[in-house]
């Protein structure tokens, strides 16, 4: 249910920005980060689901999204210790408790999100550190990467993350919550920059 979902709702959401009919697009599962409609590329697309919550980017450029919900009792920082860069693993260890799994969750879903993107293996990219505390980019050579994060529920984490641009590297984006694909976005989700040089449009 939540694979179809997540294909209904990009399919809903290339529909409205293209003009055209949902049940025209074209996923190839060989390439199923591209829509197509009568054989011609349209838009990038990622899709991520969690819990109940289903969520869907598109972009002209290659684009990765994930969302995350927070699970109370799991031991973020032994996983951590498994998975993640030395420098992010202390990084952690500096947290307090209450921010420990809301940082873990900001620091996986930044890669899982690089992943899809980039099209690397996730497990390629889970040992390099992300741009949190006193990094301000992805290491060479995914420093063209920009991540935006945010909570668009309590106990989850939704992050972006596309190639930056020279024109366009605002410190926010926005984004629509909806609770069914027929009705209006019942509110606005922002999404804020890891990067400190992040600016307004």
């Amino acid at each position: 249910m939540q694979f179809l979902a997540g294909r209904l709702l990009a399919r809903t959401l290339i529909a409205e920005q293209v003009g055209c009919s949902p049940h025209e697009l074209v996923f190839d599962a060989e390439r199923p980060t591209i829509a197509y409609c009568d054989g011609i590329p349209l838009l990038n697309l990622s899709i991520s689901h969690t819990s109940d919550f289903v969520t869907a980017a598109i972009g002209k450029a290659p684009v990765g999204i994930d969302y995350e919900k927070n699970h109370p009792l799991r031991d973020w920082l032994a996983i951590a210790q498994n998975y993640f860069s030395s420098y992010e693993v202390s990084w952690l260890r500096n947290q307090t408790a209450h921010l420990l799994a809301e940082e873990f969750i900001r620091i996986w879903t930044a890669k899982e999100a690089l992943a899809k993107c980039c099209g690397e293996e996730l497990g390629k990219l889970l040992a390099i550190p992300t741009p949190v505390g006193e990094l301000a980019t992805w290491p060479e050579p995914y420093s063209k990467y920009r991540c935006w994060g945010g909570s668009p529920q309590q106990d989850t984490y939704v992050c972006l993350v596309g190639e930056s641009s020279t024109k366009f590297s605002p410190i926010e984006l926005s984004g629509t919550y909806r609770v069914d694909f027929n009705g209006a976005a019942s509110r606005e989700v922002q999404l804020r920059s890891f990067h400190a040089e992040g600016r307004l449009p």
